[in-house]
């Protein structure tokens, strides 16, 4: 298996992916803190007017594929919930929607899974993001995980930045999570 070499911090490359890193992060940020949205009126979102940021040019030619988790049976009564009865499954497609739009006007068509995770204590608040970690996964997984986490810690400011948030998820399911082991990309 190769080895990831660290990018030289002065190197456009490495400039680029901590822009778009952040981007991802501060739209996150915002998806989470944005105002609710009925079930029925999900396809309906305010349109965001918006100049493209001078870095967006790079995303052209990139397939990228998005996944608002936790759909399906979201819409049943009290199915995953946060504290304030918002559905996670809304919040997650509101902030894949948002970044679709985005995506597109760039001119890129990649793999993001996008998942808000309720929870009964308003103490447990952090951001959490999960690699697929086999002998047959690509190491690039990780290095991209870790450049969506300290971004999106940046982005939402925390006054600590660990890497407790950053997780294999062979720790979840022995075999990885399905999505993430049967995407044959970073993801």
């Amino acid at each position: 298996m190769g080895r990831i070499l660290p990018l030289k911090p002065e190197s456009t490359e490495m400039r680029t992916r901590a822009y778009f890193i952040l981007f991802l992060s501060l739209l996150l940020y915002w998806g989470c803190a944005s105002r609710a949205i009925k079930w029925r009126d999900w396809k309906q979102l305010p349109k965001e007017h918006y100049a493209l940021p001078p870095y967006a040019k790079y995303l052209a030619g990139f397939k990228i594929a998005l996944d608002p988790g936790h759909g399906g049976l979201g819409r049943l009564p009290g199915y995953k919930r946060g504290p304030s009865g918002k559905r996670e499954a809304i919040m997650n497609l509101n902030v894949a929607l948002y970044l679709k739009a985005f995506l597109e006007k760039a001119g890129c068509d990649f793999m993001i899974s996008l998942h808000h995770n309720a929870s009964s204590n308003p103490q447990t608040n952090f951001p959490a993001v999960f690699y697929h970690q086999a002998p047959d996964s690509s190491p690039v997984s990780l290095d991209l995980a870790r450049n969506i986490y300290f971004g999106l810690a940046e982005a939402l400011h925390l006054p600590q930045i660990s890497e407790e948030g950053l997780l294999a998820d062979k720790y979840i399911y022995p075999a990885g999570f399905g999505l993430l082991r049967r995407a044959h990309i970073p993801a």
